[in-house]
């Protein structure tokens, strides 16, 4: 396994309509969200180790008995994850 480069990415959209949505699949199950996972933005990292991102999140909020982690448990993991250098 290896990460897609831009100029793989590149050749990938050539012809690709400016209008069609864009989705995640993978063969390991990081698509596999209680609800809808949504592409919501790809951008540029800039900096020594620069890369492309593109940044997905699992909505479920019109989905009934979705269970999500509470705001204040996703935060206090997500500190923990900053504080060991990880975003």
């Amino acid at each position: 396994m290896r990460e897609l480069t831009v100029k793989e990415l590149r050749e990938a959209l050539a012809g690709v309509p400016d209008d069609l949505p864009v989705r995640l699949s993978s063969d390991t199950g990081v698509d596999q969200g209680y609800g809808d996972i949504i592409i919501e933005e790809a951008r540029w990292i800039r900096g020594e180790e620069g890369w492309f991102d593109i940044y997905a999140n699992d909505h479920c909020d019109d989905i009934p008995d979705c269970e999500r982690l509470p705001d204040e448990e996703f935060n206090r993991i997500m500190g923990l994850l900053g504080e060991r250098g990880i975003e």
